[in-house]
């Protein structure tokens, strides 16, 4: 585990101080760990690959083997009735590419040295939530681009104004759209356990009926601070950034929510860690923050993603 920052600046045996030059490979292991702290997305529901080696080209293949559905009853052992046919498996692999993705700044080191605290530290920790909402921005990208396997139609919509009965039954629609999304991934052999849906829409599943608990309090489970943390067994994410694609969904198949399973959907890739450089300009009294990573994504297999829409 890397030290924090502050064990880092606050040392006194002569190695350094509030403002003193931090490892560049401390600040990459903040940039790392910040950008899953505060992905919602990537990390969490993709199927993973690291490391690809240095001279080995930017394309990883992710390999996948199709389910099965070949399991036979034998009832005789008569030569020739006690006999499996054999089924073959279908083994392929998805192409992901790994590109460059970068932020760059130029900090006055005499503006940070008015200030209190570290700010060089906070300013690569910016960059990280920085690239953690990109991440999270690209793979929505892929799931409302993907051929999904079927869509689902809710009625749910976000407007103004809202009556009790309305967004009752908004809740109940949106749950049950959930459900048949589920049971459709299931039915077609894939395991569903994410639920990806917009915030503005998951409101529906906190409003209370005359001061009672949320309609489907007894259907859906809740974080001790009250957000929806599951429905049906699957996990839910409330993603910012299915927010920033559409702010409000209203009508006209909008998605409202993507059910899916994790392991074959999307992928995404780190080519290496992060890597950060901190560099002084002499004659201008500044210094240089850069931050580059190695990362790619894509859709694998379009078939274990459901949307959820509206008409």
């Amino acid at each position: 585990m890397s030290k924090s920052f502050t064990e880092l600046t606050d040392e006194t045996d002569g190695n350094g101080g509030i403002g003193a030059w931090i490892p560049s490979e401390h600040y990459a292991d903040l940039i790392l760990e910040s950008v899953d702290n505060y992905s919602q997305l990537a990390g969490k529901i993709t199927a993973m690959n690291y490391d690809l080696n240095a001279g080995k080209g930017n394309t990883v293949n992710v390999r996948y083997v199709n389910a099965r559905d070949n399991v036979q009853q034998i009832t005789s052992c008569v030569t020739g009735d006690s006999c499996l046919s054999a089924a073959s498996s279908t083994f392929g692999d998805y192409a992901i590419n790994v590109y460059m993705q970068g932020d760059y700044d130029v900090v006055c080191d005499f503006a940070m040295w008015k200030s209190t605290g570290d700010g060089y530290a906070q300013i690569a920790n910016e960059m990280a939530k920085s690239l953690a909402t990109w991440r999270d921005d690209q793979l929505i990208t892929d799931l409302t681009g993907a051929s999904v396997n079927t869509t689902i139609t809710s009625s749910a919509s976000y407007t103004a104004s809202r009556t009790t009965d309305t967004c009752c039954n908004f809740a109940f629609d949106i749950y049950n759209a959930i459900i048949d999304a589920r049971q459709h991934l299931v039915t077609d052999g894939y395991d569903p356990d994410y639920v990806i849906i917009h915030p503005m829409v998951a409101s529906y599943l906190y409003y209370k009926e005359n001061g009672d608990m949320p309609v489907l309090s007894s259907l859906v489970k809740y974080t001790g601070d009250g957000f929806v943390s599951e429905i049906a067994g699957m996990k839910v994410i409330e993603s910012r950034a299915l927010y920033d694609h559409k702010a409000a969904p209203t009508d006209g198949a909008d998605e409202l929510a993507f059910v899916i399973d994790s392991k074959r959907a999307l992928g995404e890739v780190w080519g290496k860690r992060p890597t950060f450089t901190k560099e002084y300009i002499p004659e201008c009294n500044n210094y240089k923050m850069l931050v580059w990573t190695y990362w790619g994504h894509d859709t694998l297999d379009e078939d274990a993603i459901v949307s959820v829409e509206n008409p």
